[in-house]
């Protein structure tokens, strides 16, 4: 269980946020511009949401997890070793899917898990621990991205979100499906 809580601070850990706009703006991207790659984000993610849980219904969640840090991965190398509109754009699409492959998937997975040791009536109590260690990551990644920023380039914080992203993998890849 401790893993899917590591793999739930690492979603929301996200230290590029703190600097986007300014990474936008260094790449020349306009107000509008910035906007727009906001909402390829955004309508992805909606698009994907409904998909994505049939997804993990019928390949499993863990697979479908995997999935979705794969996805997340790929999406900042993008951001990463680009700097057009066009594929930032790209970039937001395939996050957006990520967030909809994750999405609900985490939290079938902790039910599933809690459902095969008939502990399941401990679901709202560990859904609220699982969110406390997003929330967390969101906090601890908006204190780290603001540290590095006053010693580092734009470009660090997606490096270190791309060892985030391969840690989720190795998480996803460690746990265990449970039956369903």
């Amino acid at each position: 269980m401790y893993r899917i809580y590591f793999y739930k601070f690492l979603t929301d850990f996200w230290v590029i946020i703190p600097i986007l706009v300014p990474f936008y703006k260094s790449n020349g991207m306009t107000a509008a511009r910035i906007l727009t790659i906001q909402a390829a984000f955004s309508i992805s993610q909606l698009l994907f949401e409904i998909p994505s849980g049939y997804l993990s219904d019928v390949i499993g969640r863990k697979k479908t997890l995997i999935l979705a840090a794969v996805f997340m991965l790929l999406g900042l190398c993008i951001y990463v070793f680009s700097s057009s509109f066009s594929l930032f754009i790209i970039a937001e699409v395939i996050l957006g899917i990520a967030g909809a492959l994750r999405s609900g998937t985490d939290s079938a997975f902790l039910y599933d898990h809690l459902k095969s040791i008939n502990d399941e009536h401990l679901y709202m109590k560990c859904e609220g621990h699982a969110e406390f260690w997003s929330r967390t990551g969101n906090a601890v990644s908006s204190i780290a991205g603001g540290i590095l920023g006053a010693y580092s380039t734009l470009k660090l914080r997606f490096y270190v979100n791309l060892l985030s992203g391969i840690l989720m993998i190795i998480i996803g890849i460690s746990l265990k499906e449970p039956p369903r």
